[in-house]
């Protein structure tokens, strides 16, 4: 989990979600944001384009979608926000 103060209003994301339960899960607690660690490979809840494509649309509207990346070819990233998969992108 990580928070971040916007305008005064500490803001809350749950981050590495991989699994539909995980999503159901969000969706009853409802942070501000929800996270999807992709295509890193020395992560254990990393997701390929093709899992978040699944779990994506599973996450409730009011609830910002952010993709978090190390080293992805800025394409990669563009057509994963084009294909509305996910709202934010989160780099390192």
């Amino acid at each position: 989990m990580s928070t971040s103060r916007i305008a005064g209003k500490t803001r809350v994301k749950l981050c590495g979600m991989f699994r539909p339960e995980d999503i159901r899960a969000v969706n009853d607690v409802r942070p501000d944001y929800v996270g999807f660690v992709i295509n890193v490979a020395r992560s254990h809840r990393s997701v390929s384009p093709k899992e978040l494509a699944t779990l994506s649309p599973l996450v409730d509207a009011g609830i910002r979608r952010v993709g978090v990346f190390v080293n992805e070819p800025p394409e990669s990233i563009a057509c994963l926000y084009e294909e509305r998969l996910i709202d934010i992108c989160q780099l390192h």
